[in-house]
């Protein structure tokens, strides 16, 4: 947590409205382009997905352990060590200011290693290794569907828009979400500062933009890029369609985001702290049972409710992230649904990353 949550707050939105600035700018050059007129309100179409229950909980798992595999290998490589000149330790453990003595340069010099420099380490490592994980990721992922379903033929993601067209529709829905996620995002940091549990920091945050050019640039590609195509490619592209065929489908995954909050809800924050986010993803299932039969096209809506409350306990152990990403999944699944496809809804969540991505680089709240 910052000292000042409000200096954080404030800090946020100005980075927000810099990013907001570039997204207009782009609007008015794509204003040009012919794009389709749909109302505003619409029948959603959902599409056939072949693939069963176990095939998406094998890809949720592979998407987790990929980058700590590929992390290994290149650890194991010294691939880190060879491109900075020196050797990058573990994460920090232990208490204390400083942990152990390590060798600071290629020479040899020994110096110790503050634990703000070993976390800066491992953000650098896990930006490397979610860089060479994730391609080989989705590849595998397409190449298993090709052998696994060779004769199922993906929707046309967007139907008749060009892709002027889908840009400028996902800039737009960034200007609508961007505001109603940011008030969902400081009511909850509000609410936790005055009941707990505490708000407690994304590991990207440890991130020191005073580095190298490249490490700006890594950063840059995996918080913009690499990060939302994967998730959308998961959650919108795989579980959404997959939930929305069956009603016990949006049932399994709710139920599958109450156990996930379980799994990764950090430990370090007491027996309250803990099974909040878990609260949390129960009452967003309560909700669907309670009142999902009700919705107009409840088997649609479902999915996108099941597929966001997914999305949101994924982000557990970044207390209270998972409410403000409920919300924001809400949008990007209304996006998925909309388009048949993740292109959009990829866009308009790497502009929500570069937020966060301008907040680091420009030092934070402070």
């Amino acid at each position: 947590m910052t000292p000042d949550p409000w200096k954080d707050a404030a800090r946020l939105l100005e980075n927000g409205a810099f990013v907001a600035a570039g997204v207009v700018a782009l609007l008015a050059l794509l204003s040009f382009a012919r794009r389709p007129r749909e109302p505003a309100a619409f029948r959603p179409r959902s599409w056939p997905v072949p693939w069963t229950g176990f095939e998406v909980v094998a890809l949720i798992l592979a998407m987790a352990v990929a980058p700590s595999l590929a992390d290994q290998v290149l650890s194991r490589v010294g691939f880190c060590d060879a491109v900075y000149g020196v050797p990058m330790p573990p994460p920090p453990t232990g208490p204390g200011p400083e942990l152990g003595s390590e060798a600071a340069v290629a020479g040899g010099a020994g110096a110790a290693v503050s634990r703000a420099t070993r976390a800066n380490y491992a953000t650098v490592r896990m930006l490397w290794a979610n860089v060479v994980a994730v391609p080989l990721l989705l590849g595998a992922a397409w190449a298993s569907r090709l052998v696994l379903y060779p004769d199922w033929i993906p929707p046309a993601g967007g139907g008749r828009r060009t892709l002027p067209d889908r840009i400028g529709l996902a800039g737009r829905a960034w200007l609508v979400l961007m505001p109603a996620v940011f008030a969902v995002h400081f009511a909850a940091l509000a609410l936790a500062s005055q009941v707990g549990p505490p708000a407690i920091d994304h590991p990207l945050t440890a991130f020191e933009p005073g580095g190298l050019v490249l490490d700006r640039v890594l950063f840059i590609l995996n918080v913009c890029v690499v990060a939302p195509w994967v998730e959308e490619t998961v959650f919108r592209g795989v579980v959404l369609p997959w939930a929305v065929r069956r009603p016990y489908r949006v049932a399994l995954t709710l139920a599958g985001a109450l156990a996930v909050s379980l799994v990764l809800a950090g430990p370090s924050e007491g027996a309250a702290g803990r099974f909040v986010p878990a609260v949390f993803a129960a009452v967003l299932g309560g909700v669907w049972l309670a009142f999902g039969w009700r919705w107009r096209y409840p088997r649609t809506r479902g999915g996108v409710w099941a597929s966001a409350a997914l999305f949101a306990a994924v982000h557990a152990n970044v207390w209270p992230s998972p409410v403000p990403l409920f919300a924001l999944g809400l949008g990007l699944g209304w996006l998925a649904v909309r388009t048949r496809g993740v292109f959009v809804p990829a866009v308009v969540h790497g502009l929500f990353n570069a937020v966060s991505a301008a907040y680091v680089l420009r030092g934070g709240a402070g």
